[in-house]
């Protein structure tokens, strides 16, 4: 089965097909065990995604706490290598989810957007870098964040984490970016849920801006619109000229 499909199965999960692209996409999923599974599995992904709200507004002192909360309460990392499942997780376009809402199309609605990543040469020429580090809760979680395209409509977050650890059942986590605007408001960006302890992911960030941070929060299923309050992971931006690894 080829890319194409595979978007147009991620674009009918979503019903933004023309009736008559939807007919011949579902006889062909017919035909085809693994494009149907494919549709199935989008459509989970929306289905659990459709019953959340807009992300409001969380607390405008929110992620001077995590931060601060990364650079003094951070205790070194186990010496040892983890046990954990070491395999990579990269992203297939398995979940592609523009803004909606449940059932009202008006309606404001995280941006989910979790492409596939061939490789991040055609995305140019980074705007920032933030080192990644875990909160007190989860010390072992470590990694990096890349702006690209940030003062543009189309920019994106370039997000790697490895030592995530595993959810539990009905959690998920959820990425976040603070740029300058009245209020300071984080915005949601993306939901994910590892199958693995490393995470690379590209998500469209929500309009052009002066980006400050970013953050990975662990969230409930169907919990309140607001950051839980409980974060994995964050770090402050850096123009590339200013990081040390950049």
């Amino acid at each position: 089965m080829n890319e194409e499909l595979r978007d147009l199965a991620a674009i009918r999960a979503l019903n933004g097909l023309a009736p008559e692209e939807a007919a011949q996409l579902d006889e062909e999923a017919a035909r085809d065990p693994a494009l149907a599974a494919d549709v199935e599995e989008y459509r989970s992904a929306v289905a659990m995604l459709e019953s959340a709200v807009a992300r409001e507004r969380a607390p405008h002192d929110l992620f001077e706490r995590v931060l601060a909360r990364i650079a003094h309460e951070r205790v070194p990392a186990p010496a040892e290598a983890p046990t954990s499942r070491a395999k990579r997780f990269t992203w297939r376009p398995r979940i592609l989810v523009p803004s909606f809402a449940a059932g009202v199309a008006a309606a404001a609605a995280v941006v989910v957007i979790a492409v596939a990543l061939s490789s991040s040469g055609s995305l140019g020429t980074q705007d920032a870098l933030a080192s990644v580090q875990g909160t007190a809760e989860f010390t072992g979680v470590h990694g990096e964040a890349r702006l690209y395209g940030s003062t543009d409509d189309d920019g994106r977050l370039m997000l790697e984490l490895a030592d995530v650890p595993a959810l539990g059942t009905g959690e998920h986590y959820e990425v976040w970016v603070l740029r300058d605007s009245p209020g300071e408001a984080m915005e949601a960006v993306g939901v994910f849920r590892p199958t693995a302890s490393d995470v690379k992911l590209e998500l469209r960030l929500p309009g052009p801006g002066a980006y400050q941070a970013v953050d990975v929060s662990l969230e409930p299923d169907g919990g309140s619109a607001e950051h839980s309050g409980r974060s994995l992971a964050g770090g402050r931006f850096e123009s590339p000229s200013t990081s040390p690894r950049a």
